[in-house]
């Protein structure tokens, strides 16, 4: 009986060679990953557009006020006359101030041509200002549009900077817990590998009659303990490294795999020395907070609304004024006279103003309702951020305080070890010391990942710019 539990025992133990963890071929720091990943991921090239339909918003706005080519012709034979002939070019330039400037040629000509449209034979040059003196004097749709693009294109910059931030907050996770996996599979298999060798060091020993022959089951259901860990340490890392390829590209369109790439453990302490210099900028960095500035800026549309629907108010009155001369040689400017021009004016405006006031008044309620979203936004802003500092502060004291429980299981382990292979201890109670030791371990990396992954929301909450 005990040489047949010796022999099972020995072909379950064969396939453990295998299991040897290849060297990795290279090794991807954090910041050569996150490099990587702010260089050519899509997300990266998505927020390019948002800043880019910004600037497209503002060369849009800035048409209204593009110079424009204008012309006409009519002209009218009946009966082997010419009745009429008009023709009209001319060029129009928008000012910013409420106030456009005209020059052009006419030239008219016919038979039954309207006595007030006739002209000398070689027509006339005209140059003039057309001038808003009531609605659209202080602001008018082309500059309210302007305005607001300009504030958008602002707006798109920040959104930009937090599309980012979002990017590097979700793959910073994916990195430390890709690390965590990582070292757990090792830690999983270097457990494996003393559960092995405990075994076949009481297999000897029960072959040599120092160890009756059910200590080898002990062993061994310790060695498929571990063996069951390591399997699915095995399957997290798998998983985790299928989570971080989703963050490597090239070129935004070309999805990269880790192959055989390997973590590096950062400076836990200058890590947290980093957070912590974070913390002394929190002041600075909230008052640039993204997130308040963008609704700062709705804001500021808002307002830019609110005059545009207060303008409505006044009423529309224009004044328009050319001068005229006909040209000598197709000389435009030869003879002209101060006496020769054209002026006209056109007012307008609605008696009870209704529709103007109503829309002032929404437009008013809507700045008061921003305002309030704002304070509101500031308070969820600096809740998050002491959230983030909170968890960051608890992560680190925990690290520090069981760096110390780790040390002391250790310790334990390798002591109780010693006296089992001098033959002072049971094998209960070296794999009781082994087990506490190999959790110890496993919580050690998860608080790191905890420390590292909640620095790196204080980042994200505080929306430090990244390039």
């Amino acid at each position: 009986m005990k040489n047949s539990i010796i022999q099972i025992l020995v072909m379950l133990l064969l396939p453990i060679a295998s299991w040897s963890q290849q060297d990795s071929s290279y090794k991807m720091t954090y910041e050569t990953y996150l490099r990587q990943v702010l260089d050519h991921h899509p997300r990266v090239y998505q927020a390019d557009i948002v800043q880019e339909n910004g600037a497209a918003s503002v060369l849009k706005a800035k048409g209204g006020f593009d110079p424009k080519l204008e012309g006409s012709i009519q002209q009218k034979y009946f009966d082997d006359k010419q009745y009429y002939s008009t023709i009209n070019a001319g060029l129009k330039v928008p000012t910013w101030f409420g106030l456009s400037a005209k020059a052009g040629y006419d030239k008219n000509q016919g038979v039954y041509l309207n006595q007030s449209d006739r002209m000398p034979e070689s027509g006339l040059w005209y140059a003039g200002l057309e001038l808003e003196l009531g609605k659209g004097l202080i602001i008018d749709q082309r500059r309210a549009e302007l305005k607001k693009a300009k504030l958008f294109q602002q707006s798109s910059e920040l959104e930009r900077q937090m599309l980012r931030n979002e990017l590097v907050l979700e793959a910073s996770e994916a990195y430390w817990d890709w690390m965590n996996a990582y070292f757990q599979k090792d830690i999983f298999e270097e457990a494996v590998a003393n559960a092995k060798f405990r075994l076949e060091g009481v297999i000897a020993t029960v072959i040599m009659g120092d160890r009756p022959a059910i200590d080898t089951v002990e062993a061994s259901i310790q060695w498929q303990n571990r063996l069951f860990g390591y399997n699915q340490a095995i399957l997290n890392l798998e998983n985790a490294k299928e989570k971080l390829q989703l963050y490597l590209w090239v070129d935004g369109n070309v999805p990269l795999e880790l192959n055989n790439a390997s973590p590096i453990l950062p400076s836990i302490s200058n890590m947290m020395d980093l957070f912590q210099r974070t913390l002394l900028e929190k002041d600075s960095l909230l008052l640039n907070h993204p997130y308040l500035q963008i609704n700062e800026l709705k804001l500021k549309q808002n307002i830019v609304d609110f005059k545009l629907k207060r303008e409505e108010l006044k009423p529309e009155l224009t004044l328009k004024y050319n001068a005229l001369n006909a040209p000598v040689n197709n000389n435009p400017i030869t003879n002209y006279s101060m006496a020769n021009y054209t002026w006209g004016g056109t007012l307008s405006y609605p008696i009870l103003s209704r529709k103007a006031r109503g829309d002032v008044k929404l437009s008013k309620l809507k700045i008061e309702d921003a305002k309030l979203n704002n304070k509101q936004l500031s308070a969820k802003v600096n809740y998050s951020i002491n959230v983030s500092e909170n968890k960051l502060n608890t992560a680190i004291n925990q690290l520090a305080l069981f760096q110390q429980t780790e040390d002391s299981y250790r310790r334990l382990y390798f002591a109780e070890r010693d006296l089992f292979n001098i033959g002072e201890s049971s094998l209960f109670m070296i794999n009781s010391r082994e087990k506490s030791f190999l959790d110890a371990q496993i919580k050690r990396i998860d608080l790191i990942t905890k420390a590292l992954i909640s620095g790196n929301e204080l980042n994200y909450q505080l929306m430090i710019p990244v390039e």
